[in-house]
Parts: structure tokens; sequence; C-alpha cells
């Protein structure tokens, strides 16, 4: 069953929305979407509706829009990798490179830095106001 994001997965969505190609459309996707969790790591599943959502013609249709990375409690390296399908946002990924089970899932956003996909951040971050 799809739900409304707790508050810290918006926060999450909505930095990494921010920072994506064309960041006024996916935020607004950020503010109106629903989640479910997707598996044993927390990956959320996204769902977007159509009603009211302008989506460009050049927008991403599919794969990685954005990513940051945060230390776990073990202090191994965490990436959340947001997706998009069809223009839409439809997964939120957490991936840890060792087989180890995630402790944090959730960070604060500060806790937040730019995955290799990112190289701006602090830039993306203050043009945008965020």
């Amino acid at each position: 069953m799809f739900v409304q994001p707790t508050p810290a997965q918006r926060a999450i969505l909505k930095l990494l929305a921010g920072i994506a190609p064309h960041a006024p459309e996916y935020t607004r996707q950020v503010e109106v979407c629903v989640v479910r969790g997707a598996n044993e790591q927390d990956d959320l599943e996204i769902s977007v509706p159509s009603d009211g959502l302008v989506v460009i013609e050049d927008i991403e249709k599919a794969g990685l829009i954005s990513e940051a990375v945060y230390r776990d409690a073990d202090g191994q390296p965490i990436s959340l990798m947001l997706h998009v399908a069809n223009g839409k946002l439809y997964w939120l990924e957490h991936y840890k490179p060792l087989p180890l089970p995630i402790v944090k899932k959730w960070p604060d956003v500060e806790q937040l830095v730019p995955g290799p996909k990112d190289l701006r951040w602090d830039e993306l971050l203050r043009e945008r106001g965020l």
C-alpha cells in the first residue's frame, strides 16, 4: 500500500530532486508523491499521480538522476540514488557496497554529501535555495 512519505523521506527526496536536472518538475513531483517500502533495504517505490503534472519532453525518461552518500552506523558509505521512469520519480535506492545490513536508513539531510553524479553539490544547492 502506498502512503505519504515520512518527513525524513520527503526531505531526502526533495533534496535529491532539487539537485537533479529539471529540478522544478521533480520537486513538484515530490510534493504529491506517495511511497511504499520495496525490499529489506527499505528502498522506496515512488508513485506520482499524473493529474496536473506537466512532464516536459526533454525530461529524463529513465535512469539515475541524482545521488547522495552518507555513513552508516558502522562507518561504511551508503548511497541514496533517485531514479525515474517515464519522466516521473520512480525509485529511491539504498546501496551499501558490503553485504552488511543497513542500520541507519533515513539520515538527516545534513549528513548527506554529493555522490559521484552530483559534483557541483554546493553550487546547485545555493542556486536552488536549498
